[in-house]
């Protein structure tokens, strides 16, 4: 295999020698390039089309040239067209012309099309879009083709979470989002196939780039917001930069404080016990977030800069009420009312650094280091009483974490070609304590400490080239995984290995004018969280217990795409075969005790497809995506493979250049989704936005679930062990939030974290 792989680089390198192509550059009057230019080829004598394509985020293009006399046709919204003859393979810089566009309330609809197929993924034009006016960039995300945006999680279709850059640096906190004004964000690209560079368990990414205006002095964003459903939340933020010469110094603080109230009812068969359930959640949770940093950029090819970030959860405390009712045989074994009680404290403390730098026209080269430290405590007090008990139970636990990580880049472009390889490096430790320190009659419970070390190493290598219409992207990634497993300080031998693996992936991608066509190959990794490798036994509910795998295997995937775009119509697939794919799962621990624990499982598969298509017309703009999801899984004689299907539609209206409304509409059917079956769902969400002093300060109201119809509802079957839980989740509310922007000036900090998927694991 890794011959074959070599042979492969062997035969592409020669060619690019050869390669001869139309290349040049357009950009506006001030030389800043512009992205999404339209760039047509013409035959001289009569004007004809033979090829077309866009320029790239640095306003470059290629096209293939044979012999022959040609015009090039050169546009952009905005700009004046220009055409001239081709008397060169390089045509140079374009400087379009700008158009007066200073009309009031003139509202300009762009026709170069919404979205667009890049290698290895699809890239969306925001500047040139109506989500510009939208509001936040997590508003943008809600609204993209192939993504959800849901309860503070987003989801990229088929390839689950997805990790998410700002200016090439990675976004840990989800809330960050919100602190970014949709007007300034050029581009998002959603990458659906990540090439070798990415850690072997990051399956998509979604890269935000905001528009590069730079302003010297003091610049920021303010940004305040509140959320009424069951109860009241806000959350407030603050962004500052201070930029003098090539110097950046910059801040963030953010607080929140949100109060949520659940409903859960549970329904649980265990033989002849059958149990009921019913849960009111309360929780209060407060969030402090903080970091500084600063910036040295040298020139346009070389900076450096180190960013520190506090994170603080001095206050996460759930209270559960329950009122549990037991029958065996249609006969009441036993009524319990029970109180849960539970505090959390987290803090984080990140340090990230990065040099980056061009030694030579064919060389660039990228340093980043990361150092992050983490502790969890949390305490737990129970108390249940019934006819025939009476009981506490309390326990606490505590999680340290600590990462120290490196990863160095070398890029080496070509003419048209580019090649990246480099290394990663990271040292992980993972301490877990547990312990009893009341529990009355409960003797199930004990208490244990755990300890995870982990030493990772990992080269890699991508290739670029480009051949007339055709793009290929091949990649290959080697990870060399050291883990030692200890339980109350003993190594445990069996848990301890050794892991070896190798990560090719594959890219083709073919353009040509309105059509575009993309096939791909990428294998890649879940490695268990250390939280799901912990080995004590969690107390949930009398009838309830949860439990970590310390047997956990890692899980492979191998994942076939495709994906086709003509015009405004994008259709894509996905089939994943999945080695030892890791499930959470239900057996009886005692006749009327469930225990939830992971498992790994084999022969597990997945098909998913879908289909979006978005249209402008005049003020109005929709678009619809159609998707289809089929597991193919079978455990103990039971198939679980019922598919899902699910539609979104989603409408706007700008009112003016500065007032928009939208609504957007989504349900998706009954099926299986791995081992759970889950039931419809329908959900609606509005909204309205509108900025004032020329988009400085913006204003946006949004209703979520305004029906109160999507409720989360799941059944497993498994074990001889079948559950109901019908989640009423906080879902149905309104929003206010108020940003003010001034003086923006864009980051030009480019560090990112070294090894992101050993972050997640943490």
């Amino acid at each position: 295999m890794i011959k074959f792989y070599f042979l492969i680089f062997s035969l592409i390198f020669p060619v690019t020698l050869a390669a001869q192509n139309i290349t040049g550059k357009i950009a506006n009057n001030d030389s800043l390039p512009i992205e999404f230019a339209n760039v047509i080829l013409l035959q001289a004598k009569d004007s004809s089309f033979i090829k077309g394509t866009v320029t790239d985020k640095n306003g470059n293009f290629s096209l293939p040239n044979d012999n022959g006399n040609y015009l090039l046709k050169v546009s952009f919204l905005g700009f004046q067209t220009q055409i001239f003859e081709v008397k060169t393979q390089n045509i140079g810089t374009i400087y379009l012309q700008s158009e007066d566009e200073d009309l009031p309330e003139i509202i300009v609809t762009a026709t170069r099309p919404f979205v667009k197929m890049e290698n290895g993924g699809i890239s969306i034009d925001i500047k040139h879009s109506r989500l510009k006016e939208i509001g936040t960039a997590g508003d943008v995300l809600a609204q993209l083709p192939l993504v959800t945006n849901d309860d503070d999680k987003i989801i990229v279709f088929g390839k689950g979470v997805p990790l998410i850059y700002l200016n090439n640096r990675l976004i840990r906190d989800l809330s960050e989002l919100e602190n970014i004004n949709s007007n300034t964000i050029n581009k998002i690209s959603i990458i659906t196939n990540p090439d070798a560079q990415y850690t072997a368990n990051v399956k998509s990414v979604i890269k935000i780039e905001t528009e590069k205006i730079q302003g010297e002095g003091l610049s920021g964003n303010l940004s305040s917001g509140i959320t009424i459903n069951r109860k009241f939340s806000n959350v407030s933020a603050v962004n500052l930069n201070y930029r003098i010469n090539k110097l950046d110094l910059f801040g963030m603080a953010y607080i929140s404080n949100r109060k949520d109230l659940h409903y859960i009812n549970w329904e649980q068969n265990i033989t002849n016990n059958h149990i009921f359930q019913n849960d009111s959640n309360h929780i209060d949770r407060r969030i402090f977030r903080s970091n500084l940093g600063l910036n040295y950029t040298f020139d346009d090819n070389n900076s450096m800069g180190m960013r520190y970030e506090y994170a603080l959860t001095p206050k996460y405390n759930s209270i559960i009420y329950s009122s549990l009712a037991n029958f065996n045989s249609n006969n009441l074994k036993e009524q319990i009312y029970s109180i849960q009680n539970r505090d959390e404290n987290r803090a984080k403390h990140s340090l990230n650094a990065y040099f980056s730098g061009q030694f030579a026209t064919w060389l660039l080269a990228k340093l980043d280091f990361d150092f992050i430290k983490g502790n969890t405590d949390n305490e737990q007090k129970i108390k249940n009483e019934g006819s025939k008990l009476i009981e506490n139970i309390v326990t606490n636990g505590n999680q340290n974490n600590q990462l120290i990580a490196s990863k160095l880049v070398f890029t080496t472009p070509f003419e048209n070609d580019k090649l990246v390889y480099g290394s990663e490096f990271a040292n992980t430790n993972n301490r877990q304590s547990f312990f009893i320190t009341e529990q009355d009659r409960e003797k199930n419970l004990q208490s244990n400490r755990n300890e995870a070390k982990q030493n990772l190493l990992a080269f890699f290598v991508t290739y670029n080239k480009s051949i007339n219409t055709f793009d290929f992207d091949l990649g290959l990634r080697y990870e060399y995984v050291a883990f030692d497993y200890f339980v109350n300080q003993e190594k445990q031998a069996e848990q301890s290995r050794i892991y070896q693996n190798w990560f090719p992936s594959i890219n083709l991608t073919y353009s040509n004018n309105d059509f575009q066509a993309m096939l791909g190959f990428d294998r890649s990794i879940y490695r268990p969280s250390y939280y799901q490798l912990r080995n004590n036994i969690q107390y949930n509910s009398p009838y309830s217990y949860e439990s970590g795998n310390p047997f956990l295997k890692s899980s492979i995937d191998n994942c076939f795409s495709s994906s086709i775009q003509w015009k405004d119509f994008l259709f894509l697939t996905n089939f994943d075969i999945y080695e030892d794919i890791i499930l959470l799962i239900s057996e009886a621990y005692t006749e009327d005790i469930k225990l939830s624990k992971t498992e790994n499982f084999r022969n597990f598969r997945n098909f998913s497809m879908a289909a979006f298509y978005s249209k402008a017309i005049k003020k109005w703009q929709s678009s619809l995506e159609i998707s289809f999801l089929k597991d193919f899984f079978k455990y103990d004689e039971r198939s679980y493979g019922q598919p899902i299907f699910r539609t979104k539609i989603k409408n706007s209206i700008l009112l003016s250049k500065s007032f928009q409304i939208g609504a957007d509409i989504s349900y998706s059917t009954s099926g299986n989704s791995e081992i759970d079956y889950m039931y419809d769902v329908f959900r609606m969400n509005v909204y309205v936005s509108k900025t004032f002093f020329k988009d400085k300060l913006r204003i946006n109201i949004q209703g979520n679930d305004i029906l109160g119809t999507d409720k989360y509802k799941t059944r497993q079957e498994i074990n001889n062990v079948s559950f109901v839980v019908c989640n009423d989740w906080n879902k149905r509310s309104i929003s206010l939030s108020v940003s003010y922007n001034f003086n923006a000036a864009k980051s030009k900090y480019k560090g990112e974290n070294a090894v992101k998927g050993e972050m997640n694991r943490l």
